[in-house]
Formats: structure tokens, C-alpha cells, sequence
């Protein structure tokens, strides 16, 4: 294939050539055992392939247990089945330069999924393969495999987890420490992607807020970071030229966020976003937006938490979060027991007119007569919101 202005083939004009695979260059550090849980990132190079010009490909590293490279965990996870079984893993984001840092703990979870290891499994020392993927022009190549040989450790699974809310409009308005009576966290949002060693991204809630205020805080036991009203000089609380509340970060002395009438509101979060400015400032509509809706949703009297685990019998009363007099409820909360094994979980009305349902754990958005929820061994605190089908289990 060549590249060319005209229709002349000139002696300047660059061809690309088809290289075969390209050189992945063994850091100093491959001799050593590298510590996973301690260690931050491993820096890896290598030489561009010879492409016949400086081609703009995108790199991945990839990782096997026994350079065997037929199945990746993107194909093993798509099999609903669980029959197949992985043998190698993507460590890297994609990268446009010929270098990149692999994280610790994304290696350590990579390995962890080939070898389908399990807390108690997880070896003293591991030899691994690692080799750097290149795409340039939809043809895919690979470098050479060098050897690392690592410590390895249990990663668990990083549970997005938004702020909380916290107030006097919400949960039973007492400002207390409990999560589900006294407060609640915000919700992962369907189809957003969130970062794997930190749970960050955006969240929401959607429910009824009261004008006698709010605020989040991002621990349930500490207010080191938290999200209030900014205040005007004289101490009274800012609004902008739509009447949103002025959110400010971190600013002890900040007030509660209080809408400016009763109603139903729609709040986003982006977590990521917001640990990159400084506290005190003021958070902006891209970080964090409180918006009204149109339309009040149906209240349910209640809602229940059934599935394997009580032999579908409807048995499970979820508690409702917000029991303020004045309050309108559609966050539940449920203390859920799978000690014993995994199970299955739905939320439903008493009569199944009205039930949610899917394919995700620990968090996800139920829809109307999805599947059920494939619970793992252990016990939960199950938060719920019948607006939007979201949910989160929280490990107990």
C-alpha cells in the first residue's frame, strides 16, 4: 500500500511495510521478585515496529500465566456459560507512545483472573509473560514475550461507591452515622465505566428533597471531604442565575444545600472529576448538577427483596430510607444473608405487577422483568431505589 499526493510514485513517498513483531525491551527490574501489593507501577519500552514511518499504532501490554495467548478475559467474561476459561489479560490502557506504566494492582488482578484464583489460592511467587500488542492500519502484530516474576496478591473487587447523602431531608433527618436509616451512598450509573483500583466515575440519586437541606460527604464516618452550599459574606446562601445552589468543595463552614422548593430532583456526581480541584473551590455544572423533575414517579407502599435465598417467597421486607414526616420514600434498604452460599436476588411489589431485575452484582440498574441477580457468598446491606432501578450490595 503507498501513500501518495499524485499519481506519480516518487523515491519520498512512504510505503508501509507489514513487520511480523517488534522488540519489547526486558527492564532491569525482571530479575528481581516484584512485590505487586507494594508495588505502585512497572515501567516497560520498546522499539516502534517498523512500520517504513513514524505510524501512529496504539499499544497494549498483555499478560499470560503460561504463554498461552488463545483466550482473553474480555471473551472468557462474555461466555454466559462459565465454560471458558481465560489464558491471558490486557494490563495497560491503550497508548500511542512506545512506553507505558503497567499498575501493581491490575497486574496482580490480571493473573489473578487467568489462574481463577480465590483468596486461599493465591501462590508465594508467580512467573509471568508479558508481551505489547500493536495496532497500525487494522493489522495486528506482537512483540517478543519476556519473563517477569512477581508476588502476587488477592485484589478484590473495587465497588463503585458515590458520596453520601446526608440531612435533614434525608433518611430520618437526624444526621446520624447509620448507612440506609441515617443516610444513603449515590448510585453507579449504567454504562459508565469507573476506575478499577479507585471505584471513581459518576454517580446519581434520584428522589424528593425538602428546602430544609443536605449535604454529601464521601466517607459515612468522617466529614474530611465533603460537598456543601457556598455562603456570601454576610451568611447567606449563594444561588446562581437559574436558582441552583453554588456547591462548594470542602469548606467546613459551607452551608447545607437546600433547593429552593419541595420536589423530586436528579443529582450527578462525577467523583473523578471532582478530586482534581482544590477544596474550597466552587464545584462546577460539569462536576456536580441538582435538577428538578417534571414529573413526580409512583410511591410504593413496599418493596421487597426475594430470590433464592428465601425460595422466592416474597419474604423480605426492605426498610424505607427516608421516614421524616413530610418525606416521599423510594429508597429501601435490606440486610441480605448469603453466608451460607451464593444466590439470587430480585426487587418486586408484593404481587410481581411491578418487579426489576439484572444481570449485574454487586451494583447495577434493574429494568422490568430483568434476570436475576447472581448474588456471591456473603452478607449484604442491599440499597434500592424504586425510581430508577438502581442498586448497590455492600459488603458486611
Amino acid at each position: 500500500m503507498a501513500f501518495t499526493a499524485c499519481s506519480d510514485d516518487l523515491s519520498h513517498n512512504p510505503t508501509l511495510q507489514t513487520p511480523e513483531t517488534f522488540t519489547l525491551n526486558t527492564p532491569a527490574y525482571s530479575t528481581s521478585n516484584i512485590d505487586l501489593e507494594t508495588t505502585d507501577s512497572m515501567r516497560l519500552t520498546w522499539s516502534q515496529p517498523d512500520y517504513g514511518f513514524p505510524a501512529a499504532a496504539q499499544y497494549e501490554v498483555q499478560v499470560s500465566l503460561n504463554d498461552d495467548w488463545s483466550v482473553s478475559t474480555e471473551q472468557a467474561a462474555a461466555d454466559e456459560s462459565g465454560k471458558t476459561k481465560p489464558t491471558y489479560a490486557t494490563v495497560s490502557d491503550p497508548t500511542g507512545v512506545c512506553s507505558t506504566s503497567v499498575i501493581g494492582s491490575t497486574l496482580a488482578k490480571g493473573i489473578q483472573t487467568i489462574g481463577g484464583w480465590g483468596e486461599d489460592d493465591i501462590p508465594a511467587k508467580k512467573d509471568v509473560k508479558v508481551r505489547v500488542m500493536s495496532v497500525y492500519a487494522k493489522d495486528t502484530i506482537y512483540s517478543n514475550v519476556i519473563n517477569l516474576t512477581v508476588v502476587p496478591y488477592f485484589v478484590k473487587d473495587v465497588v463503585p461507591m458515590g458520596w453520601y447523602l446526608i440531612g435533614s431531608c434525608i433518611g430520618d433527618g437526624s444526621w446520624g452515622g447509620e448507612i440506609g436509616p441515617n443516610m444513603i451512598p449515590m448510585y453507579a450509573i449504567a454504562g459508565q465505566n469507573y476506575d478499577k483500583k479507585t471505584g471513581e466515575g459518576k454517580f446519581s440519586w434520584t428522589g424528593y428533597l425538602t428546602t430544609e437541606g443536605f449535604k454529601l460527604k464521601k466517607e459515612a464516618d468522617k466529614w474530611d471531604d465533603q460537598i456543601g452550599q457556598k455562603k456570601g459574606d454576610d451568611g447567606t446562601l449563594e444561588y446562581d442565575a437559574d436558582g441552583n445552589p453554588v456547591l462548594q468543595k470542602n469548606e467546613g463552614g459551607s452551608g447545607n444545600i437546600t433547593v429552593k422548593e419541595d420536589g423530586y430532583y436528579t443529582i450527578t456526581l462525577d467523583t473523578k472529576a471532582l478530586k482534581k480541584i482544590k477544596d474550597k473551590d466552587v464545584i462546577s455544572k460539569d462536576i456536580m448538577t441538582i435538577t428538578k423533575l417534571d414529573k413526580a414517579p409512583s410511591v410504593f407502599e413496599q418493596i421487597y427483596c426475594t430470590g433464592d435465598f428465601d425460595s422466592w417467597k416474597v419474604s423480605g421486607k426492605m426498610t424505607p430510607v427516608h421516614t421524616k414526616t413530610g418525606l416521599k420514600n423510594h429508597d429501601w434498604y435490606f440486610v441480605l444473608d448469603a453466608s451460607d452460599g451464593d444466590t439470587t436476588a430480585k426487587f418486586t411489589t408484593a404481587g410481581w405487577s411491578t418487579n426489576w431485575g439484572s444481570e449485574s452484582f454487586p451494583y447495577g440498574t434493574g429494568t422490568s422483568g430483568g434476570g436475576n441477580i447472581a448474588v456471591a457468598k456473603g452478607k449484604y446491606k442491599v440499597i434500592f431505589n424504586d425510581i430508577t432501578g438502581q442498586y448497590v450490595f455492600i459488603a458486611q
